[in-house]
């Protein structure tokens, strides 16, 4: 059955001479992880540095983490 899904999702990937990691790829997890962690900052009155660097390393690792996987499998699966 595990062979199986990974015999689908290999037959699933683009071979065109594309890179299969591309660096931008990482982007929207950073960017997603600093304005959460910016926007929970915003809402509290007292010590926003603080809060803001408490949030960046958690959820905002978790944000990265599930935005990146998505952005990568996003970009290298072919669904039609």
């Amino acid at each position: 059955m595990r062979k199986d899904i990974i015999k689908i999702l290999k037959n699933q990937l683009q071979d065109n001479k594309d890179p299969r990691f591309s660096f931008w790829l990482l982007i929207p997890g950073i960017l997603l992880s600093v304005l959460w962690s910016f926007w929970q900052s915003v809402n509290v009155l007292d010590n926003n540095f603080n809060i803001f660097i408490d949030n960046t390393i958690w959820p905002g690792s978790l944000i990265f983490i599930i935005t990146t996987v998505i952005a990568i499998l996003g970009w290298q699966l072919d669904i039609d």
